[in-house]
């Protein structure tokens, strides 16, 4: 699993097959024990990898929960209760103690695209 420099995409690739994801259709990417999985709108990819950091470190929309969790910002819909919701009623369930941070990353990331202007 990677990131191609400049083109908004993370290649995924197993033994049957590569797959290069929009970076945009990410709603959130999860680390189960030797596998990432990888959820989308238009579906779940697992695929046998590790979550590397640096890849996502370098996309401004992501944001690591966890160490096994990393949400996309840009398709958050609302984060309350223990819950981020995205669309198509994709949701993601966090703990209490991880939750404020990621609802204050959500806010500021909402505050830097201008989301909070009435307009």
């Amino acid at each position: 699993m990677r990131t191609e420099q400049g083109s908004g995409r993370l290649l995924l690739r197993s033994k049957e097959r590569s797959v290069a994801v929009e970076m945009d259709e990410i709603c959130y990417i999860r680390q189960q024990l030797d596998h990432v999985l990888i959820v989308t709108r238009r579906g779940t990819f697992a695929v046998r990898d590790h979550l590397d950091q640096a890849d996502l470190q370098l996309h401004e929309d992501f944001y690591r929960c966890h160490t096994y969790l990393w949400i996309n910002l840009r398709n958050v819909r609302a984060i309350g209760g223990n819950l981020v919701r995205f669309g198509g009623g994709i949701e993601v369930d966090l703990s209490k103690n991880y939750i404020g941070k990621a609802r204050s990353a959500f806010e500021a990331y909402a505050r830097r695209r201008g989301w909070d202007r009435l307009g």
